[in-house]
């Protein structure tokens, strides 16, 4: 009996003890409790951001970019050796507003290569034995469409950048006769 009553007095007491403490307990419960209701009750905002991302570019000048360049007639006993160039024609492509991040812009040129000369552009007129010749003035050099002169870089002065070229008749290594020439040389700004 002793060992009972010696256990009773201790569980009484324990009970006791924690009977002041009881309304605390009860209220770190309830508060606990609001907390953890009040976080699954979590509000949700949604929001929309629009934006428009651009690359900086260039203008193409006024009449630039259909433009029709005639070359000088030329009589046909002009063409004597194969491979040479003649009645030529000065122009310039320009590009105006260029965005001010720019430094240089390069053109690439596209058409129909020559079936004699993929470094002359194709006659679709009359004339047989006779393509058009493409160079740019500056280097003299031949833009062709073979896939590594095709392209020319050119510096932005200003906002403004430009390409002096020179279009003329090419006697290809075939008979030739006398006709008409209608080229197509086709650009592409592109931003390196």
């Amino acid at each position: 009996m002793t060992a009972c009553h010696t256990l009773f007095p201790s569980s009484f007491l324990w009970q006791n003890r924690m009977s002041p403490l009881l309304p605390r307990l009860r209220a770190l419960i309830t508060t606990a409790a609001l907390l953890v209701s009040g976080a699954s009750a979590a509000q949700t905002l949604n929001f929309d951001v629009t934006a428009e991302i651009t690359n900086s570019t260039c203008q193409i000048a006024a009449g630039d970019e259909d433009r029709d360049i005639e070359l000088p007639h030329v009589d046909l006993s002009r063409f004597v050796t194969p491979g040479t160039a003649i009645g030529h024609r000065e122009f310039t492509l320009s590009l105006i507003n260029c965005a001010p991040t720019l430094s240089q812009v390069g053109l690439n040129f596209t058409g129909t290569a020559d079936a004699d000369s993929d470094m002359h552009f194709a006659n679709a007129g009359t004339a047989a034995g006779i393509a058009m010749q493409l160079a740019s003035t500056a280097d003299n050099r031949i833009i062709g469409l073979d896939g590594t002169s095709s392209s020319r870089i050119m510096p932005i002065n200003n906002g403004n950048a430009s390409l002096d070229l020179r279009a003329s008749y090419w006697r290809s290594p075939r008979a030739i006769s006398a006709g008409s020439l209608s080229s197509q040389a086709v650009f592409e700004i592109t931003y390196p």
